[in-house]
């Protein structure tokens, strides 16, 4: 189930008047997950549709992220709503904690964040995806090295076809093998604060939607807030967890500082009051 930009517990209330309130016996118990995407527009309704999710039809494990293209950017009512629903989330997951997973909370995002610059001194070559990995085919047969290439998903003036069913593959990997080193950490165009960011690993960029014309790839930042307060929130459900509940979380590390956290809100708070 995908339900992108879009109000959830709507939808999947409009499909239980129209089906009956027997739609949650259809699926298997304990075993589902699902994953959506949200935009600055449906910030608003996150807390509603984890709880309906897992309260109305049982699901246990519940994955989201943002849209990641550049031109969505969050406003400061936008972000303000973000943090005042990711505060409610936050209080929901101390009191679900053994019941429920939510991808922004996963403790292993938190846990192993490193910044551009010691990515640049231990891993330059490090890259956040490659293209190649998720072929897509499109309509009238071409390959792509990925959905976000086929054109019309993407910026890109340039095609970057693998080839057609028709034919073959394409046995010149030239611009596939270009792409793939200038999404290194070391290629990587990045803006200014990207580049003393102390989460950059873990900010999730889409690689295909950094590519420019020359097939040299410019970080997109649009991300930047959720990921932001979405760590910030995450790292305060591990403190709060750990206090609470030392015994069943006694392994849990909290290798960040206060100070980490204060700068984090404090550059959360500056695009508030823009």
């Amino acid at each position: 189930m995908s339900i992108i930009k879009t109000e959830l517990p709507k939808v999947l209330g409009n499909l239980s008047k129209k089906y009956g309130h027997g739609i949650k016996k259809n699926f298997p118990e304990n075993s589902l997950s699902t994953k959506w995407t949200v935009a600055p527009n449906s910030y608003g309704y996150i807390v509603e549709s984890v709880k309906f999710l897992h309260e109305k039809l049982g699901m246990k494990y519940l994955n989201f992220n943002r849209v990641m293209e550049q031109n969505v950017i969050d406003t400061p009512e936008q972000l303000w709503e973000l943090i005042q629903q990711f505060q409610k989330l936050f209080r929901y997951m101390i009191e679900k904690n053994t019941e429920l997973y939510i991808s922004p909370f996963d403790y292993s995002i938190i846990s192993s964040v490193i910044s551009r610059q010691t990515l640049l001194e231990t891993e330059p070559t490090w890259s956040r995806c490659g293209f190649g990995k998720m072929p897509a085919l499109s309509l009238d047969g071409n390959i792509y090295p990925c959905f976000r290439l086929i054109p019309g998903h993407n910026h890109m003036k340039k095609t970057i076809s693998q080839g057609t069913v028709f034919t073959s593959l394409d046995e010149n990997l030239t611009d596939l093998i270009l792409l793939n080193e200038n999404a290194q950490v070391n290629k990587l165009k990045v803006d200014e604060k990207c580049k003393s960011c102390s989460i950059f690993s873990s900010c999730p960029h889409c690689a295909a939607d950094c590519v420019n014309n020359d097939l040299t790839l410019s970080k997109t930042t649009s991300v930047c807030n959720f990921h932001r307060v979405s760590i910030y929130f995450a790292r305060l459900y591990w403190k709060n967890i750990k206090k609470l509940y030392p015994a069943k979380y006694c392994n849990i590390q909290i290798k960040w500082t206060e100070d980490d956290d204060n700068n984090l809100l404090t550059l959360i708070l500056k695009e508030i009051m823009i």
